[in-house]
Protein backbone atom coordinates (compact mmCIF):
# COMPACT_ATOMS: atom_id res chain seq x y z
CA UNK A 1 0.00 0.00 0.00
CA UNK A 2 1.01 3.51 -1.01
CA UNK A 3 2.58 5.49 2.85
CA UNK A 4 4.29 8.47 3.92
CA UNK A 5 7.57 7.46 5.73
CA UNK A 6 9.55 9.69 7.79
CA UNK A 7 13.41 8.60 7.68
CA UNK A 8 15.82 11.17 9.63
CA UNK A 9 13.70 13.91 8.97
CA UNK A 10 12.80 13.72 5.33
CA UNK A 11 9.56 12.85 4.27
CA UNK A 12 9.22 10.07 1.54
CA UNK A 13 6.02 8.48 -0.56
CA UNK A 14 6.79 4.11 -0.60
CA UNK A 15 4.96 1.32 -0.77
CA UNK A 16 4.78 -1.23 2.54
CA UNK A 17 2.45 -3.91 3.57
CA UNK A 18 -0.70 -3.51 4.60
CA UNK A 19 -1.68 -3.90 7.81
CA UNK A 20 -3.06 -7.57 9.28
CA UNK A 21 -5.31 -7.90 12.05
CA UNK A 22 -3.58 -10.30 14.82
CA UNK A 23 -5.45 -9.29 18.24
CA UNK A 24 -9.03 -9.79 18.65
CA UNK A 25 -9.63 -5.79 19.32
CA UNK A 26 -7.86 -4.40 16.52
CA UNK A 27 -9.48 -3.25 13.41
CA UNK A 28 -8.37 -2.09 10.11
CA UNK A 29 -9.35 1.03 8.12
CA UNK A 30 -9.04 2.08 4.97
CA UNK A 31 -8.54 6.02 5.17
CA UNK A 32 -10.34 8.85 3.25
CA UNK A 33 -8.90 11.66 5.16
CA UNK A 34 -6.43 12.17 7.30
CA UNK A 35 -4.75 15.67 8.03
CA UNK A 36 -0.58 16.84 9.04
CA UNK A 37 -1.34 18.03 12.63
CA UNK A 38 1.16 19.51 14.72
CA UNK A 39 2.07 16.69 16.44
CA UNK A 40 3.07 15.48 12.85
CA UNK A 41 5.18 18.67 12.10
CA UNK A 42 6.92 18.81 15.41
CA UNK A 43 8.21 15.16 14.33
CA UNK A 44 9.00 15.99 10.76
CA UNK A 45 11.68 18.24 12.40
CA UNK A 46 12.83 16.01 15.14
CA UNK A 47 12.13 12.11 15.15
CA UNK A 48 15.35 10.67 14.22
CA UNK A 49 14.05 7.08 13.77
CA UNK A 50 13.35 4.98 10.50
CA UNK A 51 10.24 3.67 8.99
CA UNK A 52 7.65 5.46 10.34
CA UNK A 53 4.55 6.39 8.99
CA UNK A 54 2.84 10.26 10.27
CA UNK A 55 -0.71 10.64 10.75
CA UNK A 56 -2.17 11.05 13.92
CA UNK A 57 -5.76 12.58 13.06
CA UNK A 58 -7.47 10.41 10.69
CA UNK A 59 -10.83 9.59 9.56
CA UNK A 60 -11.59 6.29 7.19
CA UNK A 61 -13.99 2.83 6.73
CA UNK A 62 -13.60 0.16 8.66
CA UNK A 63 -12.47 -2.88 6.10
CA UNK A 64 -11.58 -5.89 8.87
CA UNK A 65 -12.40 -6.11 12.50
CA UNK A 66 -11.35 -8.64 15.20
CA UNK A 67 -13.75 -10.92 17.17
CA UNK A 68 -13.97 -8.39 20.17
CA UNK A 69 -15.06 -5.33 18.39
CA UNK A 70 -18.08 -4.95 19.23
CA UNK A 71 -19.21 -1.10 18.72
CA UNK A 72 -18.48 -1.12 14.80
CA UNK A 73 -19.58 -2.71 11.74
CA UNK A 74 -17.86 -3.27 8.14
CA UNK A 75 -18.02 0.25 6.14
CA UNK A 76 -18.48 2.38 9.30
CA UNK A 77 -16.99 5.31 8.30
CA UNK A 78 -15.08 6.75 11.37
CA UNK A 79 -12.57 9.12 13.03
CA UNK A 80 -9.99 8.05 15.88
CA UNK A 81 -8.76 9.79 18.97
CA UNK A 82 -5.38 10.36 18.04
CA UNK A 83 -3.69 9.04 21.55
CA UNK A 84 -5.12 5.39 22.65
CA UNK A 85 -6.34 5.56 25.68
CA UNK A 86 -5.67 1.69 26.70
CA UNK A 87 -2.06 3.41 26.94
CA UNK A 88 0.02 6.25 28.79
CA UNK A 89 2.07 7.10 26.21
CA UNK A 90 1.05 5.85 22.73
CA UNK A 91 0.15 8.24 20.03
CA UNK A 92 -0.93 7.34 16.20
CA UNK A 93 1.41 8.99 14.02
CA UNK A 94 4.59 8.21 15.74
CA UNK A 95 7.39 5.58 15.95
CA UNK A 96 5.05 3.58 18.27
CA UNK A 97 2.20 3.24 16.48
CA UNK A 98 2.04 3.69 12.16
CA UNK A 99 -0.86 6.88 11.40
CA UNK A 100 -2.95 7.40 9.10
CA UNK A 101 -0.49 9.05 6.12
CA UNK A 102 -1.43 5.73 4.42
CA UNK A 103 -4.22 3.74 2.66
CA UNK A 104 -4.83 1.67 5.69
CA UNK A 105 -4.18 1.88 9.32
CA UNK A 106 -4.37 -0.56 12.07
CA UNK A 107 -6.19 0.44 15.25
CA UNK A 108 -5.66 -1.39 18.38
CA UNK A 109 -8.55 -1.30 21.05
CA UNK A 110 -10.73 -0.31 18.19
CA UNK A 111 -13.70 -0.32 20.51
CA UNK A 112 -11.77 2.77 23.13
CA UNK A 113 -10.39 4.84 20.06
CA UNK A 114 -13.11 5.13 17.65
CA UNK A 115 -15.47 7.47 16.74
CA UNK A 116 -18.38 7.09 14.23
CA UNK A 117 -19.36 9.90 11.82
CA UNK A 118 -21.47 11.12 9.44
CA UNK A 119 -20.52 11.45 5.61
CA UNK A 120 -21.38 14.58 5.02
CA UNK A 121 -18.79 16.36 8.11
CA UNK A 122 -16.05 14.22 7.36
CA UNK A 123 -13.43 16.80 6.30
CA UNK A 124 -14.20 18.48 9.43
CA UNK A 125 -14.69 16.03 11.90
CA UNK A 126 -10.99 14.67 10.72
CA UNK A 127 -9.74 17.47 12.69
CA UNK A 128 -11.44 16.44 15.96
CA UNK A 129 -9.33 13.80 17.08
CA UNK A 130 -6.14 15.43 18.10
CA UNK A 131 -4.87 19.25 18.15
CA UNK A 132 -8.70 20.98 17.90
CA UNK A 133 -9.97 18.81 20.81
CA UNK A 134 -6.62 18.62 23.26
CA UNK A 135 -7.22 22.61 22.92
CA UNK A 136 -10.27 23.10 23.80
CA UNK A 137 -10.50 20.47 26.58
CA UNK A 138 -7.46 21.62 27.97
CA UNK A 139 -9.58 25.03 28.96
CA UNK A 140 -12.16 22.92 30.39
CA UNK A 141 -9.36 21.44 32.41
CA UNK A 142 -8.03 24.92 33.41
CA UNK A 143 -10.65 26.48 34.57
CA UNK A 144 -12.31 24.27 36.79
CA UNK A 145 -8.69 24.36 38.85
CA UNK A 146 -8.18 28.38 38.20
CA UNK A 147 -11.52 30.04 37.73
CA UNK A 148 -10.46 33.53 38.64
CA UNK A 149 -8.10 33.64 35.40
CA UNK A 150 -9.89 35.83 33.06
CA UNK A 151 -7.69 37.14 30.36
CA UNK A 152 -6.40 34.55 27.64
CA UNK A 153 -3.33 35.41 25.12
CA UNK A 154 -3.20 32.39 22.16
CA UNK A 155 0.80 32.13 20.78
CA UNK A 156 -0.45 31.82 17.45
CA UNK A 157 -3.91 30.33 15.95
CA UNK A 158 -3.17 26.78 15.51
CA UNK A 159 -5.83 23.72 15.58
CA UNK A 160 -4.98 23.43 18.98
CA UNK A 161 -5.07 27.35 20.00
CA UNK A 162 -8.34 27.54 18.00
CA UNK A 163 -10.07 24.85 19.86
CA UNK A 164 -9.06 27.15 22.85
CA UNK A 165 -10.78 29.72 21.81
CA UNK A 166 -13.56 28.25 20.79
CA UNK A 167 -14.15 27.17 24.75
CA UNK A 168 -13.87 30.52 25.75
CA UNK A 169 -16.15 31.80 23.50
CA UNK A 170 -19.00 29.71 24.97
CA UNK A 171 -18.61 31.84 28.11
CA UNK A 172 -18.71 34.82 26.84
CA UNK A 173 -17.13 36.43 29.70
CA UNK A 174 -13.24 36.61 28.83
CA UNK A 175 -11.12 38.47 27.77
CA UNK A 176 -9.09 36.72 24.32
CA UNK A 177 -6.18 37.94 22.62
CA UNK A 178 -4.04 36.51 20.30
CA UNK A 179 -0.08 36.75 18.96
CA UNK A 180 0.25 36.09 15.47
CA UNK A 181 2.45 37.65 12.28
CA UNK A 182 0.86 35.74 9.82
CA UNK A 183 -1.02 37.86 7.85
CA UNK A 184 -3.76 35.13 6.31
CA UNK A 185 -4.50 33.58 9.57
CA UNK A 186 -4.88 37.31 11.13
CA UNK A 187 -7.81 37.15 8.58
CA UNK A 188 -9.43 34.24 8.88
CA UNK A 189 -9.88 33.99 12.64
CA UNK A 190 -8.40 37.58 14.07
CA UNK A 191 -12.53 37.85 14.65
CA UNK A 192 -12.50 35.18 16.82
CA UNK A 193 -10.52 37.54 19.29
CA UNK A 194 -10.98 40.88 20.61
CA UNK A 195 -6.78 41.94 19.35
CA UNK A 196 -4.45 40.21 17.44
CA UNK A 197 -1.16 41.37 18.29
CA UNK A 198 2.31 41.15 16.15
CA UNK A 199 5.11 41.12 18.19
CA UNK A 200 3.93 42.94 21.92
CA UNK A 201 0.68 42.13 23.71
CA UNK A 202 -1.49 43.34 26.33
CA UNK A 203 -1.28 42.36 29.70
CA UNK A 204 -2.80 38.89 30.11
CA UNK A 205 -3.14 35.91 32.91
CA UNK A 206 -2.87 33.35 30.96
CA UNK A 207 -0.62 32.28 27.72
CA UNK A 208 -2.15 29.65 25.55
CA UNK A 209 0.93 27.75 23.62
CA UNK A 210 0.37 24.97 20.83
CA UNK A 211 3.14 23.96 18.42
CA UNK A 212 6.06 25.88 19.33
CA UNK A 213 7.87 26.52 15.81
CA UNK A 214 10.05 29.62 17.48
CA UNK A 215 11.03 28.66 21.19
CA UNK A 216 13.53 32.01 21.29
CA UNK A 217 10.48 34.02 20.33
CA UNK A 218 8.05 32.23 22.55
CA UNK A 219 10.39 32.53 25.68
CA UNK A 220 10.49 36.12 24.58
CA UNK A 221 6.84 36.35 25.51
CA UNK A 222 7.53 34.89 28.06
CA UNK A 223 10.10 36.74 29.45
CA UNK A 224 8.34 39.96 28.75
CA UNK A 225 4.81 39.38 30.59
CA UNK A 226 4.06 38.57 33.94
CA UNK A 227 1.77 35.58 32.66
CA UNK A 228 0.54 33.62 36.12
CA UNK A 229 0.04 30.61 34.21
CA UNK A 230 1.49 29.26 30.89
CA UNK A 231 -1.22 26.71 29.20
CA UNK A 232 1.26 24.14 26.80
CA UNK A 233 -1.10 22.11 25.07
CA UNK A 234 1.12 20.27 21.92
CA UNK A 235 3.06 17.67 24.56
CA UNK A 236 5.89 17.11 22.15
CA UNK A 237 7.29 20.51 21.12
CA UNK A 238 6.54 21.84 25.00
CA UNK A 239 8.62 19.07 26.17
CA UNK A 240 11.56 19.97 24.28
CA UNK A 241 10.83 24.00 25.14
CA UNK A 242 10.61 23.33 28.83
CA UNK A 243 13.90 21.30 28.69
CA UNK A 244 15.61 23.70 26.96
CA UNK A 245 14.49 27.00 28.72
CA UNK A 246 13.87 27.44 33.05
CA UNK A 247 10.21 28.38 33.20
CA UNK A 248 8.43 28.44 36.65
CA UNK A 249 7.22 25.23 37.26
CA UNK A 250 3.84 26.79 39.15
CA UNK A 251 2.88 28.90 36.45
CA UNK A 252 3.11 26.08 33.95
CA UNK A 253 -0.23 23.66 33.09
CA UNK A 254 -0.03 20.71 30.69
CA UNK A 255 -2.74 19.71 28.59
CA UNK A 256 -3.47 16.49 28.94
CA UNK A 257 -5.04 14.35 25.89
CA UNK A 258 -9.18 13.86 25.92
CA UNK A 259 -10.61 10.84 26.39
CA UNK A 260 -12.66 9.17 23.33
CA UNK A 261 -16.05 10.31 24.90
CA UNK A 262 -14.85 13.64 25.12
CA UNK A 263 -14.10 13.44 20.99
CA UNK A 264 -17.80 12.16 20.39
CA UNK A 265 -18.97 15.63 21.93
CA UNK A 266 -17.59 17.71 19.78
CA UNK A 267 -18.38 15.36 16.67
CA UNK A 268 -21.93 16.00 18.13
CA UNK A 269 -21.27 19.33 18.66
CA UNK A 270 -20.26 19.53 15.17
CA UNK A 271 -23.23 17.90 14.12
CA UNK A 272 -25.72 20.12 15.26
CA UNK A 273 -23.20 23.17 14.21
CA UNK A 274 -22.47 24.47 17.65
CA UNK A 275 -18.29 24.66 16.63
CA UNK A 276 -17.88 25.44 13.56
CA UNK A 277 -14.28 24.07 11.42
CA UNK A 278 -14.49 25.52 8.10
CA UNK A 279 -12.11 27.87 8.27
CA UNK A 280 -9.51 25.57 9.49
CA UNK A 281 -8.83 23.76 6.15
CA UNK A 282 -6.93 25.55 3.61
CA UNK A 283 -5.76 22.79 1.37
CA UNK A 284 -7.01 19.31 0.48
CA UNK A 285 -4.30 17.78 -1.36
CA UNK A 286 -3.63 14.07 -2.77
CA UNK A 287 -1.50 11.30 -1.22
CA UNK A 288 0.76 11.09 -3.77
CA UNK A 289 1.65 14.88 -3.41
CA UNK A 290 1.67 15.02 0.24
CA UNK A 291 5.44 15.71 0.30
CA UNK A 292 4.82 19.09 -0.83
CA UNK A 293 1.63 19.22 1.44
CA UNK A 294 4.12 19.25 4.24
CA UNK A 295 5.84 22.69 3.08
CA UNK A 296 2.64 24.10 2.53
CA UNK A 297 2.85 25.14 5.88
CA UNK A 298 5.94 27.23 5.64
CA UNK A 299 3.76 29.66 3.61
CA UNK A 300 1.58 32.38 4.77
CA UNK A 301 -1.49 31.11 3.05
CA UNK A 302 -1.99 27.53 5.36
CA UNK A 303 -4.29 26.80 7.64
CA UNK A 304 -4.61 23.06 7.68
CA UNK A 305 -3.97 20.46 5.64
CA UNK A 306 -5.92 17.41 4.46
CA UNK A 307 -4.70 14.72 2.44
CA UNK A 308 -6.52 12.67 0.88
CA UNK A 309 -5.70 8.89 -0.56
Amino acid sequence: MLSLNIEKNKIKIINIQRPEIYESHEAILMVTSSTISERDRFFEYYAKTINYVPGSEFAGHIVEIGSDVNKFDIDDLVINNSKIEASQDIFFGTPKLPGGHAEYVKIPYADKNLIKINPAIEERAVLLGGDYSSGYFCIDNFLKSYPKIKTFTTNGFYNSTIGAIHYLLKKQDYNIYAKEKNIFKKKIFGNLVDKVYSSKIPVSDALVVGLIEDQNDLYKTISENDFKKIIFIEEQSSSLFLSKYKINKDKIFMAERPTTKKVELLVQRLMIKSIELTALVSHVIPIQDSINAYKLHKKENTTSVILKP
